[in-house]
């Protein structure tokens, strides 16, 4: 099912019903504010439904083969839709009207495909992220698709991953990324340089317990999907002022 949370009104609700549709395992959801649908995937049967402000099923899109295994989906500024699909190994690029309009592959293996892509997300000058999970790490290109480089590599100290999971990117560039095994997040600049990271095993705030999804909203608040804690961890980050001129 898909949750709804409306902070306004303290009001919860979801839905799990899409048309005919029962959702089986929706893998990723993508708000697009300026037209107000909902894009939800669902793994399991393999499809990207739009859904209109009130949950009313718009219609679905998908390449003309279809979806392997649809996961993380991002919207853009200008309403382009961005799928991952895991099995698939490529990234779908889709405009508002939901015509395909390109296929994104990897720009760091050999054969051109990610080994997994479960996960997107874009930065502040449309840098496309892509978790490609069985690389256990998270790759970035440009605008255009030049490869820009990579972010982690699979280990157990910090910097590297062990099962990464949710990305996502602040307004100040820094990249995000949950790892499900470490139970933690970590943070990096664009160049894959280590900046912070929090987090550890457990049920109290601040801690997690097989982390997720993650989404950054405008205001720099940090939501974190704590799947086996059940819940949704809300973080916000400020950014450090600066020092104050000597003599002062």
């Amino acid at each position: 099912m898909v949750f709804r949370f409306d902070l306004s009104r303290e009001r919860i609700d979801y839905f799990r019903q899409v048309g005919e549709d029962e959702l089986q395992s929706p893998s990723g959801v993508a708000f697009d504010p300026r037209t107000e649908r909902l894009y939800v995937a669902d793994a399991q049967l393999g499809k990207v439904f739009v859904l209109g402000k009130k949950g009313e099923l718009l219609g679905e899109i998908a390449p003309p083969e279809g979806f392997q295994r649809p996961g993380g989906l991002v919207v853009d500024d200008a309403g382009g839709l961005y799928v991952a699909d895991a099995l698939g190994g490529e990234i779908c690029v889709f405009d508002a009207a939901g015509h395909l309009q390109r296929r994104i592959g990897s720009r760091s293996t050999s054969d051109g495909r990610f080994q997994r892509p479960t996960q997107v997300a874009l930065g502040p000058r449309n840098e496309l992220l892509v978790v490609d999970a069985l690389r256990f790490l998270i790759e970035i290109q440009d605008a255009s698709g030049r490869l820009l480089g990579v972010v982690g590599q699979v280990g157990d100290v910090p910097g590297s991953f062990a099962r990464p999971r949710g990305v996502a990117v602040d307004s100040a560039g820094h990249v995000y990324v949950a790892d499900a095994a470490f139970d933690n997040i970590q943070i990096f600049d664009l160049t894959g340089q280590l900046l912070l990271y929090w987090g550890g095993s457990g049920s109290a705030h601040g801690q997690f317990n097989l982390p997720a999804g993650l989404f950054i909203d405008d205001a720099d608040r940090v939501y974190v999907a704590d799947s086996y804690n059940h819940r949704v961890e809300v973080f916000a980050y400020f950014e450090q002022p600066p020092a104050p001129a000597l003599g002062r």
